[in-house]
């Protein structure tokens, strides 16, 4: 994951000017021993909008990114 500065910058910059904010992205998915298991490289990627899943502090769920 981009620190969250950088991620900021890139978000705000997009909300600008998509064309100027185009950039390569990978998604990893990491298996249970914290081993890549498959990667997808998404080329010319621009972030569009972003949103969490609700954080409980009661649970161990992860928090999501869903995509919109």
């Amino acid at each position: 994951m981009l620190g969250a500065s950088e991620w900021f910058a890139w978000w705000t910059g997009a909300r600008r000017s998509a064309a100027d904010s185009r950039r390569a992205v990978s998604v990893v998915l990491i298996d249970q021993r914290g081993r890549d298991a498959q990667r997808w490289t998404v080329t010319d990627a621009v972030p569009a909008a972003y949103s969490v899943s609700p954080l409980a502090a009661t649970n161990s769920q992860p928090i999501i990114e869903p995509s919109s």
